[in-house]
């Protein structure tokens, strides 16, 4: 099994977590499901595409490179209506992250090619949020573990999902957290999850 290597770097990301009407949080680094949102658009997926036979047994990892800031953004929605309510939507600031996704090597030659000619503009996490660097995809014949050794990094699988070098938490919702990352970005960093 190879791995491809992008990074995720911009002004402002926000990888999504469950929409709770007037509040729409970000988890602490980019999801799976963002990152292969992001490929299936440079491949020219449409939305709504199924998505399962392209990533199917893909390993997702992601290391932290430039620690975030947060931003909450307040937006009227229906301004000038009795219905009118404000939403807030969370950023993550100034960050870059590095993924990884473990898989067979022709399908990584592919997405690779896709991330450096996307068929559709892209954003990280939402579509207002563009890249500020080249996803400079590259491929290694390691697994992410390896590639990414004695940093800080974050891994999914269909095993399960954890925080690396650092204490964990499970949330309410079986997630595992870096009980790090909660204090240091402030206890609200996950509102609206």
């Amino acid at each position: 099994m190879s791995t491809l290597l992008l990074t995720l770097a911009g002004l402002m990301q926000s990888w999504g977590v469950a929409d709770r009407h007037t509040r729409r949080g970000t988890m602490p680094c980019p999801t799976m499901s963002g990152v292969c949102g992001l490929i299936a658009a440079c491949l020219g997926l449409e939305h709504g595409a199924d998505l399962a036979a392209e990533f199917d047994g893909v390993r997702f990892s992601v290391r932290e490179d430039e620690r975030p800031g947060r931003l909450s953004d307040f937006q009227t929605v229906g301004a000038g209506t009795k219905n009118a309510k404000v939403v807030v939507k969370d950023y993550l600031t100034g960050a870059a992250y590095t993924a990884a996704l473990e898989a067979d090597r022709p399908r990584l030659e592919r997405w690779a090619e896709a991330l450096r000619h996307p068929a559709h503009a892209v954003g990280l996490g939402r579509r207002g949020c563009p890249p500020s660097r080249p996803f400079a995809p590259r491929i290694e014949d390691a697994p992410a573990a390896g590639l990414f050794a004695g940093s800080h990094w974050w891994t999914g699988s269909p095993e399960g999902d954890a925080w690396v070098d650092a204490p964990v938490r499970k949330d309410g919702n079986g997630g595992v957290w870096n009980t790090r990352a909660v204090a240091e970005h402030g206890g609200d960093f996950f509102d609206g999850i």
